[in-house]
């Protein structure tokens, strides 16, 4: 059991989600880059469900 423990916390540990560094060849840097530069994209189908009240909201 400890070395199931063990395993999961080193799994954990390597999650990509939680790294702070990325490291990227030079060409695709600057595509990173460009892609972060640009105006964010207009999505009113997501803004409206956003807006629209959730089944988990309380109901009145």
């Amino acid at each position: 059991m400890d070395e199931q423990v063990a395993n999961a916390a080193d799994e954990a540990s390597a999650d990509p989600a939680d790294r702070r560094v990325f490291v990227l060849p030079s060409d695709r840097w600057d595509e990173f880059v460009a892609m972060l530069d640009r105006e964010p994209m207009d999505r009113p189908r997501l803004a409206a469900l956003l807006l629209s009240p959730s089944s988990l909201d309380a109901r009145e």
